[in-house]
């Protein structure tokens, strides 16, 4: 972590594993950090009693430890709020203003549909570049009801950011496949792009021309796709890759808002 925390208590012997992002934590006011840096990759799963025991063995929290169980076990609905801000409070993480903000954001995430709560930690999960995890997560919500429900431009949006991380793992076949539905759902221009690079990445040119004239692309997409096309054949270092396909998430976030 680039930041740097000072811990009020004595760290842990035995640091706790975080497996979404691949970091041990060793002191409360870590895990308080990532709680409040991470919330789309915590769901109730989270706390689970692996972590409660370490929070009383290895941090001597034993108040804090019994209180996140009787939440867990006793409250009917438990809310990520009933169980994040115990933590941060014993900690004394957040000044009044910010545990207010935090209050107020918390209950907005506990309002938000499981599908869309999903999407968020899939798309956190491709940040941290834990692409399998991340596909797998999308592929479980576009199975789910509740994303019907949501309309095709969410489940477009699953299947366009997919379809980025196999681009990622240059299986441009899935790639494209992930586009195409995410096009048939969307019809924007941003995605019609990015299913035409994937199409030119993983069937050939002969097969872009066609796919391009049939979906009525216009010039000046052709002229970016082409000039895209030339860092690929060039031999361009996968970093580079990356960054481009970085960039088309961030655009399509930017003119979606998804």
């Amino acid at each position: 972590m680039s930041t740097t925390i000072l811990c009020q208590v004595a760290r842990a012997e035995n640091p706790y594993y975080l497996e979404d992002v691949d970091m041990h934590i060793g002191s409360i006011e870590e895990l308080c950090y990532y709680l409040q840096n991470h919330l789309p990759l915590v769901d109730l799963s989270f706390f689970s009693m692996h972590l409660l025991d370490w929070i009383e063995g290895e941090l001597g929290a034993v108040r804090l430890a019994q209180t996140l169980h009787r939440i867990l076990t006793e409250v009917p609905d438990p809310k990520l709020l009933d169980l994040i801000l115990p933590v941060m409070q014993e900690a004394g993480w957040l000044n009044t203003e910010e545990e207010k903000a935090m209050r107020e954001e918390l209950r907005a995430i506990d309002e938000q549909p499981v599908a869309v709560r999903m999407k968020q930690k899939a798309d956190m999960l491709v940040a941290y570049k834990k692409y399998t995890r991340a596909i797998r997560t999308y592929e479980l919500i576009l199975t789910m009801k509740q994303t019907e429900k949501l309309g095709s431009a969410f489940a477009g949006s699953v299947s366009h950011n997919m379809g980025v991380v196999y681009a990622k793992l240059f299986q441009m076949d899935e790639a494209a496949s992930c586009m195409k539905k995410a096009y048939e759902q969307m019809h924007t221009g941003r995605v019609l792009h990015d299913y035409l690079f994937c199409v030119r990445c993983g069937e050939g040119k002969e097969a872009y021309e066609k796919l391009a004239e049939e979906l009525g692309a216009d010039q000046a997409l052709r002229d970016t796709l082409d000039e895209e096309m030339k860092l690929v054949v060039s031999g361009a270092e996968p970093e580079d890759v990356d960054n481009t396909l970085r960039s088309w998430v961030q655009e399509y976030h930017r003119e979606t808002g998804l």
